[in-house]
C-alpha cells in the first residue's frame, strides 16, 4: 500500500486533498469535454422513458427500456451473461442510464435502499458530439412537435399555435392532437375557441430537457 494511500485510511487532509485532485483530473480527462453531451442523452432518455409511461404505463415502459428488456409472469427479466433473481420487496427502483457502459444491464441490490438498475442507453464511449443547438426533446419527438410543446408554454390556440410554427391551422391541430394522446398537453374550449396548454407531464419534460433551440413567437418582442 503506497504511503499517502495509508495515511488516507486515518484521514490525513492532504492525502485526501490529493486523491480528489486526482479524481478532478481524471473525469477532466475521461469525461470533460462530452459531459454536456451526455447530459443532454440523459434529458433525451428521460423524455423517451416518460413517453413511453404515457402511452404505455410503467409496466409497459419497463418492458421496452433496454434490449433484451421483457416482463413474463409478473416479473421483469433483462438479458445477462448469469442468472441471478432479486426481489425489490417493496424497496423502489431507481433507473439509471449511462451512455458510456454497452454490456449487460447492472443491478444493485443493497439491502434497505432502492434497488438500482443500471442500463445501457448510448452507443458507449467515446460519446460523439450533438449537433450545435440540438434540442433533446427532438429526437424523440420530431423537431416540429418538440417546438409545438416548447410555445405551449404559454397557453394557444390553434390559429396562434399555427402562426408561430408557420404551418396551416390543420397542420397545427394534427400535431396538437398527436401530444394530447400522449398526455402532455391539453386542449380547453371556450365557446367556439380553443386554447392549448402544457400538462404536468408536459411541463416536466420540457423542464427537464431544458430550452432547447432559441425560438420568437410571432409578434413577440
Amino acid at each position: 500500500m503506497p504511503p499517502w494511500l495509508s495515511d488516507l485510511v486515518h484521514g490525513d487532509v492532504t492525502s485526501r486533498e490529493r486523491l480528489c485532485l486526482g479524481l478532478n483530473d481524471a473525469f477532466d480527462a475521461a469525461f470533460g469535454a462530452t459531459w454536456p453531451q451526455v447530459t443532454a442523452g440523459h434529458k433525451a432518455e428521460l423524455a423517451r422513458y416518460a413517453l413511453d409511461a404515457a402511452e404505455r404505463g410503467v409496466v409497459g415502459a419497463l418492458a421496452t427500456l433496454c434490449p433484451g428488456s421483457r416482463l413474463a409472469d409478473g416479473c421483469w427479466e433483462v438479458d445477462a451473461p448469469y442468472s441471478r433473481h432479486v426481489a425489490a420487496a417493496g424497496r423502489g427502483l431507481v433507473l439509471l442510464p449511462t451512455f458510456h457502459w454497452t454490456g449487460a444491464t447492472l443491478v444493485g441490490d443493497n439491502e434497505d435502499q432502492p434497488l438500482l438498475v443500471v442500463y445501457p442507453a448510448g452507443p458507449g464511449t467515446p460519446v460523439l458530439p450533438a449537433a450545435l443547438g440540438e434540442d433533446a426533446l427532438a429526437p424523440v419527438l420530431g423537431s416540429t412537435r418538440a417546438r409545438t410543446l416548447r410555445l405551449l408554454s404559454d397557453p394557444l390556440s390553434t390559429s396562434e399555435l399555427a402562426a408561430n410554427l408557420a404551418v396551416s391551422p390543420g397542420a397545427a391541430s394534427t400535431h396538437a392532437a398527436a401530444l394530447r394522446e400522449a398526455g402532455l398537453i391539453d386542449t380547453v374550449r371556450n365557446g367556439r375557441a380553443v386554447r392549448h396548454e402544457l400538462t404536468a407531464l408536459g411541463k416536466l419534460l420540457t423542464n427537464a430537457a431544458g430550452q432547447g433551440d432559441t425560438f420568437a413567437r410571432k409578434g413577440a418582442r
